[in-house]
């Protein structure tokens, strides 16, 4: 009777830990949902501010959703190329040119979108955004992103 009454005990606190760090602490965390809701409640955006930012964000998702494809098919096409029986290290070097632009695109998209973001607030507001940006305050360095790889920009 213990150990089934201990069994549960475990399984609740994982579950209550579980679903406490999906939302921060006490509701409040960074998670992607509070960060969007917390900084349009602190920058005081217009009705048509929120507007403008939701279709860039829509936008802006999409378009790395097509990137990152691209590149994960730039990886498959390495993959197979290194698998190969016949081993040609220009192609795989022509491969690695590939996934550079492709990374490239990736960073260049999100300082677009950075950009775009910039031109839709005011000066006031511009101030709140960049200094709650990790890049501007340089807390990126050693985070590590899905998959393992350094963030450089988020």
């Amino acid at each position: 009777m213990e150990r089934k009454h201990f069994f549960t005990i475990i399984v609740l606190s994982i579950l209550l830990t579980g679903s406490s760090f999906a939302q921060g602490f006490f509701g409040k965390g960074k998670g992607r949902g509070y960060g969007q809701k917390a900084i349009a409640a602190e920058l005081n955006l217009s009705d048509d501010q929120k507007s403008k930012l939701e279709t860039l964000r829509t936008e802006h998702q999409k378009k790395m959703v097509d990137l990152r494809a691209d590149m994960e098919k730039i990886h498959i096409e390495k993959r197979e190329l290194i698998n190969s029986d016949n081993f040609d290290a220009s192609k795989i070097r022509s491969i690695e040119e590939k996934l550079l632009v492709s990374l490239n695109n990736i960073h260049k998209a999100r300082i677009n979108h950075q950009e775009d973001v910039l031109k839709v607030l005011n000066k006031e507001q511009q101030k709140i955004w960049l200094d709650r940006k990790p890049f501007a305050k340089h807390e990126f360095k050693g985070k590590r992103k899905k998959g393992g790889r350094d963030c450089i920009l988020r």
